[in-house]
């Protein structure tokens, strides 16, 4: 519900929001090349966040699925995006 303060807030003063959301598969999330060690609770809420949807709100400018690409391309490919988004 955070969203609708903010993006509410921001409009209020004339300042755009561009509201972007992740993506990416529970298997690439939990990988451990990532560097990133998940405990048994965090695998859990990974997977219900999954479950309920929050890779694909409604109220997303952008959903991103950053599955499979390096950081580099994955800030290019999202840089890209946001900018399409801001020029309209």
């Amino acid at each position: 519900m955070n969203w609708i303060y903010f993006r509410r807030k921001f409009n209020d003063n004339n300042i755009r929001t561009v509201f972007v959301s992740l993506k990416a598969p529970y298997e690439t999330i939990t990988d451990t090349r990532r560097g990133r060690h998940f405990d048994a609770g965090e695998h859990d809420r990974i997977q219900a966040m999954i479950a309920e949807g929050y890779d694909t709100r409604t109220f997303s400018d952008i959903i991103f699925d950053n599955d499979g690409f390096d950081f580099g391309a994955a800030v290019s490919r999202l840089d890209t995006e946001l900018r399409r988004i801001i020029a309209s």
